[in-house]
């Protein structure tokens, strides 16, 4: 879904005009063979393809029981992504991009990852 609000692109994420603010809805489903089937859902918000926001929630049967479930994740994560545009030529421009995520679990207080990326 995408908001109406628009302005002219001023390179970095292409085409003749960018959103200023957009919504991308995720649906996932996961069949395993030897644990819990897992069905997901979130929600990424973006600032001009620049910034990034997003929450998700994982879900499989006795995922909020410690005792039962068959995942260490508690099911809920989030994260966020800041994308940094630069000029490589003429009428041409190039991201570095830095990322990070949290997903709680029943050990050791979370998983905090954090990434980074150039596309060029």
């Amino acid at each position: 879904m995408e908001l109406k609000s628009r302005e002219s692109s001023s390179g970095g994420t292409g085409g003749d005009t960018d959103y200023l603010f957009s919504m991308v809805p995720m649906v996932g489903f996961y069949a395993h063979s030897f644990q819990n089937n897992q069905l997901g859902a979130g929600l990424e918000l973006r600032y001009k393809n620049y910034f990034m926001v997003r929450g998700a929630y994982l879900w499989e049967p006795d995922i909020t029981s410690q005792e039962k479930t068959q995942n260490a994740f508690s099911g809920l994560n989030f994260g966020a992504t800041v994308e940094l545009p630069f000029r490589t030529g003429e009428n041409r421009y190039s991201t570095f991009g830095i990322d990070y995520s949290y997903r709680p679990t029943y050990f050791f207080n979370g998983t905090h990852s954090i990434g980074a990326r150039l596309y060029l």
